[in-house]
């Protein structure tokens, strides 16, 4: 897992934080990734794996290349 502050992304990406968060938000709404919480923290969470084999977190139509 790879983890990283909302400070740290907007810097990176050159936007604001709180631009940042909306995008989080709109991705967790869309199903495209799930939020769980962690103690104080929120963790957002791309996939991941369980005793039944992988599951990722997607919106739309998945076309393999």
């Amino acid at each position: 897992m790879a983890t990283d502050s909302v400070e740290k992304m907007a810097a990176d990406l050159g936007v604001h934080e709180k631009t940042v968060r909306n995008w989080i938000e709109e991705l967790h709404r869309s199903g495209i990734i799930k939020k769980v919480k962690v103690g104080l923290e929120n963790v957002y969470v791309l996939g991941e794996v369980t005793d039944s084999g992988e599951r990722y977190y997607y919106a739309g139509k998945i076309r393999w290349q």
